[in-house]
């Protein structure tokens, strides 16, 4: 079976529990012989550049900058239709990778 894995952050090597389980995941798919895509956004909170310690998956890692900006927020707050705290994670390069 095909499968795609997107994450919010780099799992590899993982630091907490939530990359921990993201990595123990994609390596028990892996295990039971799916193919396995993994697309991850690195952000500057979370900024790795390592590649995934597991064989066999296809990994590919998009820069999101998700920095909080006033005026975006401001208009966001007035005019938006998205919490801003999820806007913030929209980007087209990620869509386009996608």
């Amino acid at each position: 079976m095909k499968i795609l894995v997107l994450s919010n952050k780099n799992p590899f090597p993982p630091r907490d529990g939530g990359e921990l389980a993201i990595r123990n995941m994609v390596q028990e798919m892996v295990e039971y012989g799916h193919e396995v895509s993994f697309l991850m956004m690195t952000t500057s909170k979370h900024h790795k550049k390592n590649s995934p310690d597991i064989d066999s998956i296809n990994a590919h890692n998009v820069f999101i900058n998700t920095e909080i900006r006033p005026m975006k927020l401001l208009w966001n707050y007035f005019f938006g239709s998205m919490p801003y705290i999820a806007e913030r994670f929209v980007d087209a390069t990620f869509a386009e990778r996608l």
